[in-house]
């Protein structure tokens, strides 16, 4: 959707020029996900996928990089404030969160990633392990870890995390 912004500036994901989008994904069973950017960024339309998600029920979303946490902004709290909004929309039953990217987000942050691992302990106990989806977003990630890294800081680091929620997100 950054994408899209970029493009289009003023563009809203909920507006009726997009409607035809959302429509078409919900009739053919699809799943959307949703990169929308950094906190502040004309993507970042929490709003927006709050409405796409209740006019569209039956259309799974799935809102990308952990709803980008906010890494190295100071962690302000009015950032802090729109990425747990924008996380909170995975209490809907159609909404989910993929973590891939978490690392390089977290760059230039080292393995096994404690910042990366706080967002997701957070993301976790707003909305629970079972909505939230493990992925690398390899093979750009290459630059940051290696695939063994990108599953070990979560299976090996996350102690926070019980073994039924590590299975949940990894399978």
């Amino acid at each position: 959707m950054a994408g899209f912004t970029g493009v289009y500036p003023n563009l809203r994901f909920d507006s009726d020029e997009m409607a035809w989008i959302w429509e078409a994904a919900a009739q053919h069973d699809l799943v959307v996900t949703l990169d929308l950017d950094a906190i502040g960024s004309l993507a970042y339309q929490t709003d927006a996928v709050k409405k796409i998600e209740s006019q569209y029920p039956g259309l799974t979303i799935v809102i990308a990089h952990l709803a980008q946490p906010p890494f190295g902004s100071g962690s302000a709290a009015e950032a802090e404030t729109a990425w747990e909004e924008q996380v909170s929309l995975a209490r809907n039953a159609n909404v989910w969160l993929d973590m891939s990217a978490l690392p390089a987000l977290a760059a230039p942050e080292d393995f096994p990633y404690p910042t990366a691992q706080s967002y997701l302990r957070r993301a976790v106990e707003l909305v629970g392990a079972e909505i939230i989806m493990w992925g690398t977003d390899i093979p750009g990630l290459l630059l940051q870890a290696t695939y063994a890294q990108l599953l070990s800081y979560v299976t090996r680091h996350c102690d926070f995390l019980s073994s039924k929620e590590k299975n949940l997100i990894l399978g």
